[in-house]
């Protein structure tokens, strides 16, 4: 008979009898140690996603993918939970698109913040296993979705507002022309053969954004590669480099 039948006991149930009803009842809605770490795991994905200041509808997405994930593959221990967490944050990061603008490097980086260290191949592993075995699988990184995120980050450097107040330039108005333009470059630059790492692409092309936004305002350009290095913690170097090659192509183009 199921515990949880209230004909089990009534009135004229002997008390020996009601006091085993209890304990099997408590017993019955007792997690186990599976159960218990799995909700710690879910625990953290939601401490993580804050600490990346994620909308809370992608945090309750990748709870949901990893409740898929764990349910499907069923681990065994915690340290397994954990790899799963990551591929469930990370698919609902890129489905999330512009909303959810993290790398996947600051992503690593948050779990490793939490004291939770998961090694490169690891995850590639892990990203094989979930992909193969349930069909889940996070999207290639899209660099439009960073170009917000990124001028965002420009615009509340201390140095860059010092520019701007000292050139007498709106902080909207340069906003909208460095997103603009930035998406412009984006738009011609989509098919070039040079692949970098979609932040480090961003960064490069915002920087170039910046070139012709202050043309357009009649002022010098606010960013230098050493601001721009700064601003968006993308090397100085790669900045510079990659900025050449663009610059190369947008002019063979003759489009702007």
């Amino acid at each position: 008979m199921d515990i949880h039948d209230k004909k089990f006991y009534n009135n004229e149930t002997p008390t020996h009898t009601f006091y085993k009803y209890i304990k099997l009842r408590k017993i019955d809605t007792t997690p186990s140690k599976k159960e218990l770490a799995r909700l710690s795991v879910i625990y953290d994905i939601k401490r993580i996603g804050a600490s990346l200041k994620l909308p809370k509808d992608i945090i309750n997405r990748a709870e949901n993918i990893f409740k898929k994930i764990i349910r499907e593959l069923n681990p065994r221990t915690k340290k397994e939970c954990y790899w799963y967490a990551f591929v469930a944050l990370l698919t609902a990061i890129r489905e999330g698109g512009h909303k959810s603008p993290v790398t996947f490097q600051e992503l690593r980086q948050a779990f490793e913040n939490c004291g939770i260290h998961i090694p490169q191949r690891r995850i590639n592993a892990t990203l094989y296993e979930v992909s193969s075995k349930i069909g889940i699988k996070p999207g290639l990184r899209n660099p439009r979705d960073l170009v917000y995120r990124v001028v965002q980050d420009v615009l509340s450097a201390t140095e860059v507002q010092e520019r701007l107040t000292k050139q007498r330039i709106n902080p909207s108005i340069y906003r909208q022309k460095l997103i603009t333009y930035s998406l412009k470059l984006m738009n011609i630059l989509e098919d070039t053969k040079h692949t970098p790492r979609p932040i480090t692409k961003v960064a490069a092309i915002v920087y170039l954004a910046d070139k012709y936004a202050s043309s357009d305002l009649r002022t010098t350009p606010i960013l230098t590669q050493r601001l721009a290095s700064k601003c968006m913690k993308v090397s100085e170097v790669r900045i510079r480099d990659l900025s050449k090659i663009y610059r190369k192509i947008i002019q063979k183009k003759k489009i702007m």
